[in-house]
């Protein structure tokens, strides 16, 4: 048996195309890392260069790993934008390397290669009928963080923590329970008709955060595309849901009736770093009101979460309707100022 410290690991680049292609190809890496898809040459070196920025930049990309001569399979961090703003593990052998410990011991190794570049945790994903990846996983210290729309059904997520302040969020979050909130008044104060309310439920459930809306149907035409992850789809009706953390990093959670939904995650005011992420969204509607319910990972929260609002906005461009649980303060309506976020109850 071959251990993996005598495993030689390269990290990839160009020269090494061929013999990234030859794995990405294998039918047990594309079955369970892939979802299916076969890797095109075109696709492989556009992931070669991911994974050379990832690396340029200060992080950790795809490191090969030959036993001799023979590339046996690789490791490392990939870009997963809807799954995580931060990069995932990725660990595929051949066949004829499984079973032997190699893929516990790459995982153990790249944890302690991204605690060394000072990141805060460390992700990763796996189908739910890769069971063996899944004990694995837990095995050496990952905890269920969430789960995601996948291929095979439902893609589960985990994280490990790796600094203190990173421990102390997931533990504040999986504490946390039922969280009401009321888009009642318009977004400079005044208040709204019951029947023009929404209310907003935030239900920490251990490791996801349970969204529900109940808001009225205004009738606005939906975006055009089909349900699902839609860019700019605060130009139509929505609801938005803000959750503000430490060093101005938040996330808005923005949903429509007709089963359209937006994740952005920011580190700034409007400085989005990812969107897109795909969502359980599940939506009711009824004559004069819908009800939304949508499933957020605790991976996407942000760390030391404290603050938040809840907006709603519809009608025609020359005539649209803002209102929010916690008023502005500007001269027009902006829910990306920060300061104007109320206190997490």
């Amino acid at each position: 048996m071959t251990p993996f410290a005598l495993l030689r690991r390269q990290p990839l680049h160009r020269g090494l195309a061929e013999a990234f292609f030859e794995l990405c190809t294998e039918p047990s890496i594309v079955r369970y890392l892939f979802d299916g898809h076969v890797m095109t040459m075109a696709e492989v070196l556009a992931d070669i260069a991911a994974s050379e920025a990832l690396a340029a930049s200060g992080g950790l990309g795809v490191v090969l790993l030959f036993d001799g001569e023979e590339a046996v399979g690789f490791c490392g961090l990939r870009a997963w934008p809807k799954m995580s703003v931060e990069p995932e593990v990725v660990i595929a052998l051949r066949p004829s390397h499984t079973g032997r410990g190699l893929a516990t011991a790459a995982v153990c190794w790249l944890v302690e290669e991204v605690r060394a570049l000072g990141w805060s945790r460390i992700v990763s994903a796996a189908d739910a009928p890769n069971v063996r990846s899944l004990a694995m996983l837990q095995r050496v210290g990952f905890e269920p963080v969430g789960a995601v729309p996948g291929v095979f059904g439902e893609l589960p997520l985990f994280a490990i923590p790796l600094t203190d302040k990173a421990k102390e969020a997931f533990a504040a979050h999986r504490v946390r329970r039922r969280v009401a909130l009321a888009v009642d008044k318009t977004w400079d104060g005044a208040p709204l008709v019951a029947e023009d309310r929404v209310a907003v439920l935030l239900d920490f459930t251990g490791d996801e955060l349970l969204l529900t809306v109940d808001a009225p149907m205004h009738g606005d035409a939906p975006p055009p595309g089909a349900p699902g992850p839609t860019p700019g789809l605060w130009e139509h009706e929505v609801v938005e849901v803000f959750l503000l953390g430490d060093d101005d990093r938040y996330l808005e959670v923005e949903l429509g009736p007709a089963g359209h939904h937006l994740v952005l995650s920011l580190s700034g005011r409007r400085q989005v770093v990812a969107q897109g992420f795909d969502l359980h969204f599940e939506v009711e509607r009824g004559s004069d009101r819908w009800r939304g319910r949508v499933r957020v990972p605790l991976l996407w929260l942000p760390d030391g979460l404290n603050r938040v609002n809840a907006t709603a906005i519809h009608g025609p461009a020359w005539r649209r309707s803002y209102s929010a649980s916690f008023a502005g303060t500007g001269p027009r309506p902006d829910f990306h100022r920060l300061e104007d976020f109320g206190p997490l109850p």
